[in-house]
């Protein structure tokens, strides 16, 4: 399966520091995908603030899973390789689940600060619609 995502030039050259933030859009295959997952992921867990919030590829990742699920669906389940595939799912569920966790521990930690900073609208948002909900509640 593939995906396809906005990147800018910067992201793809590694370069954090301003520049210019002209968007392509770019296919990726599903080991791309999930290795940009592992990224943001680890990422999230050693940053001591809330990063941006990675829409597209938490989005590529679902689609993937749900298109992993019904592939499986149609298996039989003593089927050796079908297990092994079902190993992967679960892995890639993992992460999926700990990146958001690890989201949604770091907004209920500052929930006064992140609010502060989605209301003032000086910098581009760090939560994903579903985040900000979370965390007026």
């Amino acid at each position: 399966m593939v995906c396809e995502m906005a990147e800018s030039a910067r992201e793809r050259e590694g370069d954090e520091s301003g520049g210019s933030d002209e968007y392509e859009y770019v296919t990726l295959t599903s080991a791309e995908v999930l290795e940009k997952l592992e990224e943001a992921w680890q990422n999230e867990r050693f940053a001591p603030e809330l990063l941006e919030h990675k829409t597209e590829v938490v989005d590529c990742v679902l689609e993937q899973i749900k298109e992993m699920e019904e592939n499986l669906s149609h298996v039989g389940r003593g089927d050796f390789v079908a297990g092994i595939h079902r190993l992967e799912l679960d892995r890639v569920q993992y992460v999926l689940r700990s990146y958001l966790r690890t989201r949604l521990e770091k907004i209920e930690r500052h929930v006064l600060h992140v609010l502060e900073q989605e209301a003032d609208g000086s910098s581009s948002s760090r939560l994903s619609p579903e985040e900000l909900v979370f965390a007026k509640e």
